[in-house]
């Protein structure tokens, strides 16, 4: 008697714990959801969301008072949510690892996997599923997303060059310039275009809304004001907050994002390297390339810079070699790393 007491303890303990792991996944996708609701997102976005977050609330509301119809329509929605984090995963540039995105994952996988679980169906009062029809379901599913991945990868192989995914942005410590005590330099600030420009560069005074400056050697500095990431604010990119959070992004896509390649491949080739630059008072991603223009090596660096309190603006330095081309945005960031 004691023996059976003791058993059917333990299964209402087990019960509870399954009841509660369920409400805490519905809650975590629940706060997903509405916390990357942003107000420019486009009304349908914002109401499905919330439509989703309530439909989750009340199957989760309907499971706990034991009613016997709730279980399979929540299990459905955990496995159609657990597929939209997949196919969110290749959108944006999320990280399998990140906690934000590992905890919703496994809440939904939860949720799918509920309807099988014969403890909860027990508690609803749903019939039991034997072991081999568990077997078989998660076969069924293994093989699914094996065969998934496989042709994904091979897809994407074949679509995309291999540098649009090697290619991934190194720090910046990387090519900034060492300082030595004494050290003084001839750069001029400007601060119409807030850049530093190097001595010998003279400006171009024309009315073009761009800031040209030429040295007569072939160099020139190129000041642009506004960055193409920006458009991130108009729209927001499924999820993006910041332009440079996007560009950032753009750099670090890898073969797990396709469709943020497509716009990695517009900006790189095989011979692009980029660096990111990350302080206080100023962000900022570095981008140089090399080209053999007339039997002329040239350097052409691009770089967008996120100054904190001011509008982003763009650095396009051309020279013959890559130290100079590198000057004007090095005494740029340090201009604006100092001034904090």
């Amino acid at each position: 008697m004691s023996e059976k007491l003791a058993t059917r303890s333990e299964l209402t303990f087990f019960i509870i714990v399954l009841l509660t792991l369920a409400v805490a996944s519905v809650v975590l996708i629940v706060i997903r959801l509405i916390y990357t609701i942003t107000f420019s997102a486009p009304l349908p976005v914002v109401f499905g969301s919330y439509l989703l977050s309530g439909f989750l609330l009340f199957l989760s509301g309907a499971l706990l008072f034991q009613k016997s119809w709730s279980l399979f329509p929540l299990s459905l929605a955990g496995k159609g949510y657990f597929l939209l984090t997949l196919v969110l995963l290749l959108i944006r540039a999320e990280n399998i690892l990140d906690a934000a995105w590992l905890s919703t994952a496994s809440g939904s996988f939860y949720l799918a996997i509920s309807n099988y679980l014969n403890p909860l169906r027990a508690y609803v009062g749903r019939e039991r599923v034997s072991p081999l029809f568990i077997a078989r379901r998660a076969a069924a599913g293994v093989l699914f997303f094996t065969t998934c991945i496989t042709v994904y990868i091979v897809y994407i192989s074949n679509l995309f060059p291999e540098y649009a995914y090697r290619i991934q942005p190194g720090d910046y410590s990387e090519i900034a310039p060492g300082s030595r005590p004494g050290d003084v330099t001839d750069d001029t600030w400007s601060e119409r275009w807030r850049i530093s420009v190097p001595k010998g560069f003279s400006l171009l005074e024309r009315d073009v809304g761009l800031g040209i400056w030429t040295n007569g050697q072939g160099g020139k500095i190129i000041v642009t004001p506004g960055v193409w990431s920006q458009q991130v604010e108009k729209s927001p990119f499924l999820g993006f907050t910041g332009p440079y959070k996007f560009e950032k992004a753009v750099w670090k896509a890898g073969i797990g994002q396709p469709f943020l390649l497509v716009l990695k491949m517009t900006m790189a080739d095989e011979g692009t390297k980029a660096y990111v630059l990350e302080s206080r008072a100023v962000k900022s991603i570095i981008v140089t390339r090399h080209f053999e223009l007339s039997s002329l090596p040239t350097w052409v660096v691009n770089a967008n810079i996120y100054p904190n309190d001011e509008q982003p603006f763009n650095i396009e330095s051309t020279d013959g070699s890559l130290s100079q081309a590198l000057e004007p945005i090095h005494m740029t960031l340090k201009g604006y790393r100092k001034s904090r």
